[in-house]
């Protein structure tokens, strides 16, 4: 089912300390039932040379299409340690496994690798324009889910500064105190978040990207941006889609508050809420691509709400 396959090889590094290596491969098969996707993992597991248990973990709906599924599998041997598997599932068909293998499963993965046909990711073919886009519905909520994966980094507004770097003609750090005396923006945007759920006409005022283009000056080579939080979490954005956000500074007419990532933190209204980095530190141009926090787990290079682009496909 994955052996002739061809997967992508992740190395999370610092944005998934406990993490060796993550397979991410695109499969096609039919599920009816939970025992049905088991029975699918321990045979895949089988065929790449490791044999275990599988035990099912949760499952969550991401927008109206897509199941994301969460198992565990336990080699034989291994007290407690788990090789975690995500299966990313339209309708009863599959589309898509990651096999999640920690530290303490490292030697499994030289076993798993030698049976798969490892490639190179290319995240240009996510970014071709979509046509035939299948409908998918946001259900409309009326606050925003609080989510702060890595916690909440208490940063006062003295503290806080904002890094640029990578490939600018000027290094440059921004701070909070200087940002609030430029002339600032308002604008009146829906909020979407990935797993299905937006907000309507949410108020956010800051400092326009083009200040921080026009500040920093990148060189044309630079096709990504890399933002990172205080709190360590980080998202990967195309040039193209950064040059459209804002610096969020203030929610309605008052300083953005802490749980929605304050002082400062990014909006991207036209990408999905995981790129809107909170907490914001952080700013690396870069000409090649690397994954932060969520496109490590298979999330999607650029992730345009028009396009319905959740995941990954190639």
């Amino acid at each position: 089912m994955v052996k002739d396959t061809r997967c992508y090889k992740i190395r999370p590094g610092e944005k998934w300390p406990l993490i060796a290596v993550v397979y991410d491969c695109p499969v096609e098969f039919e599920y009816g039932n939970v025992n049905d996707i088991k029975d699918k993992i321990s045979n895949l597991l089988g065929e790449l040379g490791v044999n275990g248990t599988v035990e099912f973990s949760s499952n969550e709906a991401i927008g109206s299409r897509t199941m994301l599924f969460r198992l565990h599998f336990k080699p034989e041997g291994s007290a407690s340690a788990y090789i975690g598997v995500r299966l990313v599932a339209t309708g009863n068909e599959i589309r898509r496994i990651l096999l999640i293998v920690p530290r303490e499963l490292e030697n499994l993965a030289g076993v798993i690798e030698g049976r798969l046909r490892l490639i190179e990711y290319d995240p240009g073919r996510d970014l071709r324009v979509r046509e035939n886009i299948p409908l998918d519905e946001q259900t409309y909520i009326p606050y925003p889910v609080i989510y702060a994966v890595k916690g909440l980094p208490r940063v006062s507004p003295g503290e806080w500064f904002l890094e640029v770097k990578g490939l600018v003609e000027k290094d440059v750090v921004l701070k909070y105190e200087d940002l609030v005396k430029q002339s600032l923006t308002t604008i009146t945007v829906d909020f979407h978040c990935v797993t299905g759920w937006s907000v309507r006409s949410r108020v956010y005022r800051g400092v326009d990207v083009k200040y921080i283009l026009e500040t920093a000056k990148p060189f044309s080579i630079a096709r990504w941006v890399y933002v990172m939080g205080y709190d360590g979490y980080s998202a990967v954005i195309p040039f193209e889609e950064f040059s459209k956000g804002l610096l969020v500074l203030y929610e309605g007419d008052k300083p953005l508050p802490l749980e929605h990532g304050g002082p400062a933190r990014f909006m991207f209204p036209q990408l999905y809420g995981w790129k809107s980095v909170k907490w914001v530190r952080t700013i690396e141009f870069a000409e090649k691509y690397k994954d932060g926090y969520w496109e490590v787990m298979g999330y999607h290079p650029r992730g345009r709400v028009d396009f319905r682009e959740r995941f990954k496909e190639y």
